[in-house]
């Protein structure tokens, strides 16, 4: 086995454990990923009394959310997308009908919303209520 195979498995990365985003209001947070994502937040107070990190999940992925006075959402300056979003985390739902009902139901809107019949994937966003871009994902085709 050659010295490159060795290190790569190694390093192979399995998924991303979770992403930490900045927010400015705890509990909205909480009840806005709540409701579109059917995320819980995970009591960290006997560990960190006066946490100012949100944990959620679902049991499949993890979002954290640092206490911040403002959020700045950074802006691309590239010519092809100057002005949009620099940067986004992407989510998978299982099934989109259900994702977007629930959406509905909720009142809040998705927009950019693409069909790629190439991997039978759809995909739209969202905007969080501190401004940050999430993407929408799934993909018929994925045997889960």
């Amino acid at each position: 086995m050659s010295e490159e195979s060795d290190v790569k498995k190694v390093v192979l990365a399995h998924s991303i454990h979770h992403t930490n985003v900045p927010v400015t209001d705890m509990q909205r947070t909480a009840e806005w990923y709540g409701k579109v994502f059917g995320l819980t937040p995970i009591n960290i107070s006997k560990y960190v009394p006066d946490a100012t990190t949100l944990l959620m999940s679902n049991g499949n992925f993890h979002l954290h959310f640092e206490l911040y006075p403002t959020v700045e959402i950074p802006l691309s300056t590239v010519d092809h997308r100057r002005g949009e979003h620099l940067f986004h985390t992407c989510i998978e739902v299982e099934d989109w009908d259900t994702f977007a009902a629930n959406l509905d139901k909720h009142g809040v809107r998705f927009e950019d919303y693409k069909e790629r019949p190439q991997d039978q994937s759809r995909s739209a966003t969202l905007t969080d209520p501190d401004g940050h871009l999430i993407e929408i994902a799934w993909h018929g085709n994925r045997d889960w």
